[in-house]
């Protein structure tokens, strides 16, 4: 189990609905949900990342979508998003923006 903060868990769901990944055993605290995600550790940060993009997506009038750089160095992910968002234009994730610019990924 794994506590989320409340603030970011629909992002956190929504993701998992669209990759397909169980969610397990959810109670809400105050400011923090506790779940378990049926999927290995890394798989559990790469959501968490995912759903830092859909919150940061959220806040935007245009809802472009966001990729984080580990997004955009994985050439079959990218293009599968890009496909199922129906977009090929993007905003870069805020904290990986600078390394994003750095490794010329944007």
């Amino acid at each position: 189990m794994a506590k989320y903060s409340k603030a970011l868990w629909p992002f956190i769901e929504q993701v998992c609905e669209r990759d397909q990944i169980s969610i397990k055993g959810k109670s809400i605290e105050k400011d923090m949900v506790e779940a378990e995600l049926i999927c290995s550790e890394d798989r559990s940060m790469e959501v968490l990342e995912d759903a830092m993009c859909e919150e940061q997506r959220d806040t935007t009038v245009s809802k472009i979508p966001v990729y984080s750089y580990n997004t955009l160095k994985n050439k079959e992910k990218l293009h599968r998003l890009m496909k199922l968002n129906g977009k090929r234009g993007f905003h870069v994730l805020k904290q990986d923006y600078e390394k994003c610019k750095k490794e010329c990924l944007i």
